[in-house]
């Protein structure tokens, strides 16, 4: 189920907004001290060019409140606290391992960031991308990930 919000900047040219509520009460996305719980499914000048098929949501991103810590979620810019073990990118390629050189060879070493929790083939930002990312095992250097955002009680608990 979606709705759709109109956006008219140029009164000859509305823009319409199409957002569908997320699931779960928790599944929200922090930005600043604003909590979202919509998900943009797509913007048309053309309120006739709805797809035929909504995008299905992607799994929840913010965990249970139970589940509050730096290894279940994320509350800084960047997710640079990020310490969870997600290792696939936001399109589902399988993470390479931060010791290794290949596929991809690469100074984002934990000696050469000894701070940045680089273990494994887990998510991390130790370079102040957008977001917690990393190399993949297939010909895409790079990724981004989907690191759970936690909730704005977590973070205050976190923090505390």
């Amino acid at each position: 189920e979606h709705s759709g919000c109109v956006f008219q900047s140029n009164p000859s040219s509305p823009i319409i907004f199409h957002f569908r509520r997320w699931h779960s009460p928790y599944s929200n996305a922090l930005i600043g001290r604003i909590v979202l719980d919509f998900e943009l499914l797509f913007a048309t000048k053309d309120p006739t060019k709805a797809p035929s098929a909504l995008p299905s949501l992607s799994p929840s991103i913010t965990p249970p409140p139970d589940q509050c810590s730096i290894t279940a979620c994320s509350c800084e810019i960047g997710q640079v606290d990020y310490r969870g073990t997600l290792a696939v990118t936001n399109t589902g390629l399988p993470c390479q391992r931060w010791d290794a050189q290949s596929p991809h060879s690469h100074t984002r070493t934990a000696s050469n960031f000894p701070d940045s929790g680089l273990e494994e083939n887990y998510c991390r930002n130790p370079d102040g991308e957008p977001g917690a990312w990393c190399y993949t095992t297939s010909d895409v250097r790079w990724q981004l990930c989907d690191v759970p955002v936690c909730t704005p009680e977590c973070c205050e608990s976190l923090a505390a």
